[in-house]
């Protein structure tokens, strides 16, 4: 029995929270060998990391008969048997939990059960997490309060020395180049949709919003980032604006390669999203729109030159007029660096 296997079946911003732990657990010298199980939406991250063995799901995974999950997740080659399996999710997950139920393992470790009643749940370790939540505290802390009981060591006083950011190849930097063009004066970068409908606000602001802020001349060029999938919504966006000639749409490749992309924006304007997060850890200057949530779990520490509008002063989307207040603020709090490529 060997290695160590990390459960991370999930959206691309949450498991960009994962990074800085792992950077620390290798530099630690711990865990080898170490592999994460990872969904087909958030794989690009950890492509390139080294001392990691990485397992894609298959985007069909949920619907394999449970008897075929380990030939069919290409499990089943890698070891008879893994010392450990770890569910980093530190919420309750009825995939992490189909996972962590049906991959054969020494250990298993859990924060939290979606289904404390399954047949398997007793073969758990329950990790702990101060006053038993995630709640209030980085998301990245509970990550490395969760891996440090599994490995016995302190991983919290050393992963905010690593960092969030994914590790680009050339290509990533080259198609970022081809899609945008030459970069002349400065850039916004917009990211008007998440993954989750909740934290999508109606479409309706973002084009009372494109078509205020396109007026800036400070601004040479505007990019609405999206996937394929979004181009009629993207579209309906960029029609409003005062001078459309000035908006570009562009689909990066991977969620990786979207960080190529950012990093040469002067700034960001996004939803609660994995783009949101990923534009932080690169240290792009952005605009969170937010609609709720935990903001310490999720955006904290806020760097300077950062802003947040967590919700709406009467319900939970903010109205373009807010949408438009916090980017004044935001773009006067602190002068919009000059990316440089």
């Amino acid at each position: 029995m060997k290695g160590t296997l990390l459960l991370r079946p999930d959206k691309a911003g949450d498991a960009l929270k994962t990074l800085p732990v792992l950077r620390a657990l290798r530099g630690e010298g711990i865990g080898a060998p170490l592999h994460l199980l990872v969904s087909t939406h958030n794989a690009s991250l950890f492509e390139h990391e080294p001392g990691i063995q990485l397992h894609v799901l298959p985007t069909h995974w949920r619907e394999v008969p449970k008897d075929q999950w380990l030939s069919e997740l290409g499990l089943r080659s890698l070891f008879p048997q893994f010392e450990r399996v770890v569910n980093l999710l530190c919420d309750a997950s009825e995939d992490a939990d189909l996972l962590l139920g049906a991959i054969p393992a020494k250990t298993r470790y859990s924060a939290k059960l979606f289904d404390a009643s399954a047949d398997w749940a007793h073969t758990v370790h329950l990790l702990d997490l101060p006053e038993e939540t995630p709640a209030g505290r980085s998301e990245t802390e509970n990550i490395a309060l969760l891996l440090s009981q599994v490995f016995i060591t302190d991983l919290v006083a050393s992963y905010s020395r690593y960092s969030a950011a994914p590790l680009f190849s050339q290509e990533d930097h080259l198609e970022a180049q081809e899609k945008m063009g030459v970069k002349n004066g400065q850039w916004l970068g917009i990211c008007p949709f998440a993954g989750l409908t909740q934290r999508t606000l109606p479409l309706a602001r973002w084009r009372k919003f494109l078509h205020t802020v396109t007026a800036e001349e400070r601004f040479s060029k505007f990019f609405l980032l999206g996937t394929a999938s979004d181009f009629n919504r993207l579209n309906e966006i960029r029609d409003a604006a005062i001078h459309p000639e000035k908006v570009e749409i562009v689909y990066p490749s991977s969620f990786r390669v979207l960080g190529s992309y950012l990093s040469r924006l002067d700034g960001v304007v996004a939803v609660d999203s994995g783009p949101l997060h990923l534009a932080r850890a690169l240290g792009i200057r952005s605009l969170g729109i937010l609609s709720g949530g935990d903001v310490a779990r999720w955006f904290s520490p806020l760097p300077p030159g950062d802003h947040l509008l967590p919700r709406g002063w009467l319900q939970r989307y903010p109205s373009a007029a807010e949408m438009l207040r916090a980017f004044t603020q935001w773009k006067t709090s602190g002068s919009l660096s000059l990316a440089s490529n």
